[in-house]
């Protein structure tokens, strides 16, 4: 059974999901994403305890009922996951600690770069006591037109997936501040894409470095003329756009 929510948080989507359960019995419920249901700051830690453990808590054991929550990653994340321990991806998700702590296992899905459609599913908390024969497994999208499912990866989908994680996957920022010109601004991908062949890359990677490098102020967002006359584009340089004196 599915209930599409969109109009209940906190406290009020808590007691609705009591009132469904007890209707309509259910191993397992599927709340999808947390932060939509939370009613609050997923970094308060009050706000988080509140809902799983003095809310949540009590109607599942009350029903007998699992709850796996759906939970992102920090919207903008300029950190390299290269080292990763299983303890640094089970604290993945955005927001307070006590999400990991409150949750009896822990699966983190991280995107292979290289290889578009492909993922890498890390049993990061208590990954041993679920099933798996091995701490990581592989899967991607089908293929198939209008078919949304999970498959389990190829061989050559594997092969690529695990080349692509054994490289080093942080960009030279001194390398990519170099290919952003100087004073005329060039087209996001364009230079997008001279960085990711430069040091053979990802596109979500690069674009992330490039969003650092924004954030530093070491280069600026311009537009840039259309060559097909169409609407104006988008461009980096290392010059912000020039002032326009009023004069009065």
């Amino acid at each position: 059974m599915i209930y599409q929510v969109n109009d209940l948080t906190g406290d009020d989507f808590l007691t609705a999901l009591d009132r469904t359960l007890e209707q309509h019995p259910s191993d397992i419920v599927l709340i999808n994403p947390f932060t939509a249901y939370l009613g609050g700051d997923e970094k308060d830690t009050k706000i988080c305890n509140a809902f799983l453990r003095s809310r949540l808590n009590p109607i599942l054991s009350r029903h007998g009922t699992a709850a796996v929550i759906i939970h992102h990653t920090p919207k903008t994340n300029f950190n390299s996951t290269e080292n990763y321990k299983s303890s640094d991806w089970m604290y993945r998700g955005a927001g307070a600690a006590v999400i990991t702590n409150w949750a009896r296992a822990y699966l983190t899905i991280d995107p292979i770069d290289s290889s578009p459609g492909v993922y890498r599913f890390i049993a990061a908390k208590r990954g041993k006591r679920i099933g798996w024969d091995r701490s990581e497994m592989f899967y991607a999208h089908s293929q198939e037109p209008d078919n949304i499912v999970w498959l389990k990866a190829n061989q050559d989908q594997i092969a690529e997936a695990k080349a692509c994680s054994s490289r080093i996957k942080t960009v030279d920022l001194t390398r990519a501040l170099s290919m952003v010109p100087m004073h005329d601004p060039e087209a996001k991908v364009v230079v997008e894409e001279k960085i990711r062949c430069d040091q053979n890359l990802g596109r979500d990677l690069v674009q992330r470095a490039l969003k650092r490098l924004e954030a530093e102020g070491k280069i600026f967002t311009r537009r840039v003329p259309n060559p097909r006359k169409g609407r104006s584009l988008t461009g980096w340089t290392k010059t912000p756009e020039p002032e326009v004196e009023e004069v009065t």
